[in-house]
């Protein structure tokens, strides 16, 4: 991590413990000890250690270091130390090296019961940040329970260890026991060989902690050249963790844990790289900060087999960390995961985007974990904030965490009331993760997730967000996730996902005031496939109301897509534009709204009772704005159940089909008396008499002429009839609404007749006698039919349309109610072999007549089976509708039928058709002019009264005539036909 000085003048200093004393406290002190120097301070002693042996002192409390062979060694330095309870130093300026270095080896732990100065940084050519000169190598110890240095009893409180290198212990490296306050650990390389390259490790931690007030790390310091931090310790390659805390207040500052010396490679411990069991108030890397500078002071924690940071009890705060990088955060030195988070009311991240934060990033799995599903241990009330994740230090490319989708920079495994929020989350597997029925009211805020702060190209592989939650388990549904929030600024930034922007599996979880796909300049950041996806989740909110809207464009999907989803509520949102106008659109449907199963009581916009205002649109109330996406603007469809889903009172404009497409197959067309059943009960749309719809310049309304053919036997009327909509369309051909005008009640007394209205345009909708009106019509249980089609409808009220078998033809029957400029009727005709209509024939129209008109039409012979029927209707201009379809089932009148061969005469293959009118066995087959049978073309039991066809080759028949014969149980029927060549 990068660090800053300043000049003289700073306000504060940081001494061991982590306390800012101000600047002239230390100057007076400072004063004060020179004006004394002459009165040496007789409690206190500085023993100089001069040899590198382990022998005890040779008369303990006598106040001199001295063994039995007259030198200081460590051991009785300390032991000296540990006699007269001042607050001595050990110095090592006098000791002899071999190579630059050192090395004692002990036959036991050092133990330090009184306060002492252990300063590595006086040894032989010692310079900071180098390795210690210095180095305790435990490889000697026999037992399995001996620490480097073991530091305890409150005696011990305030001892200060520097610049020792601390190896191959069978224990711990150094350990600070219960009561042992205060303790600071400096410049020291513990389970790492002063080569700075190679594991020495401890046999458990390198550093364990269970005393209150521990500093381990660099420290702010003052000096005659002003502030630095400095102290920098690298723990490295030890059994157990890096560090191990289990107290209160522990300070962990600018070391280097899982890594070489230089940060930039992995030397791993064992386990975690800091594990935090217990205590309040620990900080793993802190900020200090004067008038005149700040200090990040964080530690590289990266390359460790277990996770980076395991906060495993107490609460802890995390800040200015490199957790699975480098030290310059450029490359990856991963953990197992970055941060495992077992515990409640944890922070981690800045309180603002500062140098402080913490970039996690590169990890094998997670970049943050919060929680245990499987042990269930909830971790709740933590905090999140201000980190990359997933990036590099300057979030300019990425290292991600994770290998597979179930991993992600930021995974929920189970916690409740954790807050997610300005964080840089991309590169992951997946950006945000959510799972656990009992994970509660999480909160994703105000993220750049995919992308950075500068919109960069950062995509998450997987989803950006994924919460696979149902809240409902808890019994309360409103103990919902929410991606997003109600406030202002809450909205999280979610773009370039290699899925979708945001999937919810899960009941009862909200999404609000996101941009998705897109930013606030309307850039295009989309994600691969949709903006939003539902699947299988049940009374989502996507919006809620005015202002608390998505943006959502330029997705290469749907822009929000629901799936087998009930009671999902659209509401407020941008879909494929902004507030500006903008072409956002996304590659497919705004929304589409599809089910395998069943997608029943959706709602995009407002429910059939509610009131839409002048102006809905997003911002002003529920309505959706939804325009410039290339498929429909909502589209609902598939194989399962689509019903009383709700389309009112959006915006829907310059879509690329149609603005409302039932069955997403094109234009549906109204049937008479809305008999048909399917997606919505494919809901009849209001037919307008254009001729009779108009802009009233006089009297400034609007006079609308429309009907809605839907007959109270097959809609649902309700109380008030049904809702229908009216809307300025985008355009003639279009069919879209793209401003909403007025909602009329029609009556069940109107069923399926005209009925006249007119309204004046809401305050500020400028209308003219150039535009055109469409409308939805939406009955009591909530079907919206799509949008009316705008350039014409069927300028005749059509009460009635049949088909009647009779023998071996059809007698079309229909009556009009009444006709304006009515040319004719084109009788269209689809046999059973044909997947096409083909034209029948025609009766020519009435033109204009208020006059109920009957007509009919007879068939010619048709072969047996089902005959489907439709009318086109010819306007005078040439401008043409269609009917509903209607079929007649033609019976076979003999036992068998045999048509004519076809064609014939033949050169290469013929086509016969039969049928039976009861099923039993034939045969069909080819005779020659001698009755010789030279071919069977069919040999079985047909289906009975349909027609069935035999293809068969003939090239292998000579020229001449044959015949045809068709066998059964009945008298045979025989065709001829001739073959040339």
């Amino acid at each position: 991590m990068s660090l800053t000085s300043t000049n003289l003048g700073s306000q504060f200093t940081l001494q061991p413990g982590g306390r800012l004393i101000p600047f002239v406290v230390v100057l007076v002190a400072f004063m004060a000890a020179w004006s004394t120097m002459s009165t040496p301070a007789i409690a206190q002693q500085t023993f100089q250690v001069d040899s590198r042996g382990d022998a005890g002192d040779a008369n303990v409390g006598d106040g001199s270091c001295e063994t039995a062979g007259g030198v200081c060694t460590l051991r009785a330095a300390i032991e000296e130390a540990n006699a007269d309870g001042a607050d001595d130093t050990i110095e090592f300026g006098n000791i002899p090296t071999t190579g630059g270095f050192a090395v004692i080896s002990p036959s036991s732990e050092f133990r330090v019961t009184e306060t002492v100065t252990i300063d590595g940084t006086t040894a032989p050519n010692w310079s900071s940040p180098g390795p210690p000169v210095v180095v305790l190598d435990g490889n000697g110890i026999s037992g399995n329970v001996e620490d480097g240095l073991d530091i305890r009893t409150e005696g011990a409180s305030g001892t200060s260890v520097s610049a020792l290198a601390v190896n191959n212990f069978p224990d711990d490296g150094i350990n600070v026991l219960i009561d042992a306050a205060d303790v600071t650990v400096t410049y020291c390389y513990v389970g790492i060989d002063v080569d700075g390259t190679t594991a020495a490790g401890n046999g458990d931690n390198g550093v364990e902690i269970t005393a209150d007030n521990a500093f381990i790390g660099a420290q702010v310091v003052f000096s005659s050249f002003g502030f630095t931090a400095a102290g920098r310790n690298v723990i490295s390659g030890n059994g157990g963790d890096g560090i191990y805390v289990s107290a209160s207040d522990a300070i962990i500052s600018e070391n280097y844990i899982g890594t070489t010396a230089n940060g930039d490679a992995a030397l791993g411990n064992g386990q975690n790289g800091v594990e935090v069991n217990s205590g309040t108030g620990n900080a793993v890397g802190y900020v200090s900060s004067s008038s005149l500078s700040t200090f990040y002071l964080g530690s590289v924690i990266s390359g460790n087999s277990g996770n980076g940071v395991f906060l495993s009890g107490g609460t802890t705060e995390v800040l200015s960390n490199n957790i699975g990088t480098s030290a310059d955060g450029m490359s990856d030195l991963p953990n197992s995961t970055g941060i495992v988070i077992q515990s409640n009311g944890n922070t981690i991240g800045p309180a603002s985007d500062t140098p402080a934060r913490n970039v996690v990033s590169g990890n094998t799995f997670n970049g943050i974990r919060l929680g245990n599903g499987g042990s269930g241990t909830s971790s709740d009330n933590n905090t999140i904030q201000f980190n990359y994740i997933g990036v590099t230090g300057d979030a300019s490319g990425t290292l991600g965490n994770g290998q597979g989708i179930a991993e992600a920079g930021i995974r929920i495994d189970l916690g409740s009331d954790n807050l997610m929020t300005e964080n840089v989350i991309g590169g992951n597997t997946r950006g945000v993760y959510i799972r656990n029925d009992n994970s509660l009211r999480n909160f994703i805020r105000s993220n750049y997730i995919g992308t950075n702060r500068s919109f960069a190209d950062l995509g998450n592989s997987n989803d950006g967000v994924f919460v696979n939650v149902d809240p409902t388990v808890s019994g309360n549904p409103s103990d919902e996730n929410e991606v997003g929030g109600e406030s202002a600024g809450d909205g999280n930034v979610i773009g370039f996902n290699g899925d979708d922007g945001v999937q919810i599996a899960g009941n009862y979880n909200d999404i609000f005031r996101n941009h998705i796909g897109t930013n606030l300049n309307g850039d295009n950041l989309g994600n691969d496939d949709d903006g939003v996806f539902i699947g299988g989740a049940n009374d989502v909110n996507i919006g809620l109301s005015a202002d608390d809207g998505n943006v959502i464009g330029n997705n290469g999907g749907d822009g929000i897509e629901i799936d087998d989803a009930d009671n999902v509520f659209v509401e407020g949102n941008y879909v494929g534009t902004n507030a500006n106008g903008d072409d956002l659109g996304n590659t497919q449907a705004g929304i589409y709204i599809d089910a395998g199963s069943q997608a029943n009581g959706n709602e995009v916009g407002y429910d059939e009772g509610n009131t839409i205002p002048d102006d809905p649109s997003p911002g002003n109330g529920d309505g959706n704005a939804i325009a410039f996406n290339s498929g429909p603007g909502v589209a609902i469809s598939g194989s399962g159940t689509l019903v009383e889903n709700v389309v009112r009172g959006n915006l829907v404009y310059s879509n690329g089909q149609l603005g409302i497409d039932l069955a997403d197959d094109g234009q549906t067309s109204n049937d008479f008396g809305d008999t048909d059943n399917g997606v919505n009960n494919l809901q009849n749309a209001p037919e307008l008499d254009q001729s009779q719809t108009q802009f009233n310049q006089s009297t400034g309304e609007v006079e609308v002429r429309y009907l809605v053919n839907c007959n109270t036997t097959e809609c649902n009327y309700g109380g008030s009839g049904l809702t229908v909509d009216f809307y300025l369309a985008d355009g003639e051909s279009s069919g879209e609404g793209k401003t909403f005008l007025y909602t009329d009640q029609y009556p069940s007394s109107a069923a399926t007749s005209f009925r006249n209205i007119s309204f004046a345009p809401p305050s500020g909708v400028t209308v003219t006698r150039d535009d055109f009106i469409v409308g939805t019509a939406t009955d009591a249980d909530g079907n919206t039919s799509e949008f009316t089609i705008t350039s014409r409808q069927l300028p005749v009220e059509l009460a009635g349309f049949k088909a009647q078998p009779s023998s071996e033809n059809v007698v079309l029957t229909w009556r009009t109610l009444s006709e304006k400029n009515n040319d004719r009727f084109i009788v269209q005709h689809q046999d059973p072999e044909s997947e096409t209509f083909a034209r029948l024939g025609e009766v020519e129209g009435q033109g204009s007549t208020s006059e109920t008109t009957r007509y009919r039409f007879a068939t010619e012979t048709l072969e047996a089976g089902s005959h489907t029927f439709r009318l086109k209707q010819v306007d005078v201009d040439g401008s043409s509708s269609l009917s509903k379809e209607v079929t007649a089932q033609i019976q076979m009148q003999a036992d068998l039928t045999l048509e004519a061969p076809a064609p014939n005469p033949v050169r290469d293959q013929i086509s016969v058709s039969f049928g039976v009118r009861e099923a039993q066995p034939v045969q069909l087959s080819v005779y020659d002019m001698l009755g010789r049978k030279v071919a069977t073309l069919y040999n079985g039991t047909p289906t009975a009264g349909q027609t069935q066809t035999v293809e068969r080759s003939v090239r292998g028949l000579a020229s001449g005539r044959y015949f045809v014969r068709l066998e059964g149980g009945a008298k045979p029927v025989v065709q001829s036909f001739t073959v040339v060549r």
